[in-house]
């Protein structure tokens, strides 16, 4: 499993599949993404992209776990890209320097 802290403002969760032919999943409005490769795995797998429930000192935003359902653990054969939107960080706290 890994912890992405993104900028999303927490929310649902989705599930989506994708498999040796590639492909995308994200939460709606695309605020957290995940894009795999064509290649970068062996079989068809459903991963989730769902809420973490603490946040880290200092994050600007809330984090995300991108797992999969059954909590298996899955290899990339090529690299997967890990997108999110920036417009929802939370920068109240940031100095306008």
């Amino acid at each position: 499993m890994a912890h992405w802290w993104v900028a999303c403002g927490g929310g649902p969760s989705v599930d989506g599949t994708t498999g040796p032919s590639g492909g995308q999943i994200c939460l709606p409005g695309d605020s957290v993404c995940i894009t795999v490769p064509i290649g970068a795995l062996e079989t068809q797998e459903v991963l989730r992209i769902s809420p973490h429930a603490q946040r880290p000192p200092g994050a600007l935003s809330d984090g995300f776990d991108i797992a999969s359902v059954d909590g298996r653990s899955i290899t990339f054969h090529k690299p997967a890209t890990v997108s999110f939107s920036l417009e929802i960080v939370n920068t109240d706290g940031l100095a306008n320097e």
